[in-house]
């Protein structure tokens, strides 16, 4: 059936909506994240804090290649991991690319409440003030949206749910 990337910016919903489309398509799901976080026992933010953003971004690349590499799947992976050449060229050659846009609002509302509830597990939102939430936002989306829209295929997911790519996903085939 081939492999499905799901990307998008933090707090897109990639994960959830990769598990539902795996599920609807009776696929594994493969979180790349949380494959990283298993495989060196630790979590990404403390892998950034230790070792870096570069070091995290080469760890993210070769599990990245050797997902790619596997059996098929429905992969989510984090916000960075296609904001790059090798990355996007590697899920792009190995299977389709979806990317999950929403409108800055939506992504503000989101990550907002991804602040004040002190949410931890997104390094890249560690230490941010709602106060820097929209610089942060426009910074990150014009630095990363060239990449994403490069994707195969591009989804609001608030309204191309799950089912409705799996099915659209199953009449390609």
């Amino acid at each position: 059936m081939g492999k499905l990337f799901i990307i998008g910016f933090i707090g897109s919903g990639k994960s959830t909506y990769a598990q539902e489309l795996a599920a609807r398509l009776t696929m594994p799901h493969i979180d790349l994240d949380r494959m990283i976080e298993s495989r060196h026992g630790k979590t990404i933010t403390e892998i950034f804090e230790k070792e870096g953003e570069k070091a995290f971004r080469e760890i993210e690349s070769v599990i990245l290649k050797e997902v790619a590499a596997g059996d098929d799947a429905v992969i989510s992976v984090g916000g960075g991991a296609p904001c790059n050449e090798v990355n996007l060229n590697v899920m792009k050659e190995s299977g389709r690319v979806i990317y999950l846009k929403l409108p800055r609002k939506v992504l503000h509302e989101r990550l907002a409440t991804m602040i004040e509830n002190r949410e931890t597990s997104r390094p890249l939102l560690t230490g941010l003030s709602m106060s820097d939430l929209n610089s942060f936002i426009t910074r990150m989306l014009r630095e990363r949206e060239r990449w994403y829209l490069q994707a195969d295929v591009v989804v609001d997911p608030r309204w191309v749910l799950p089912e409705t790519l799996a099915r659209e996903w199953r009449s390609d085939m």
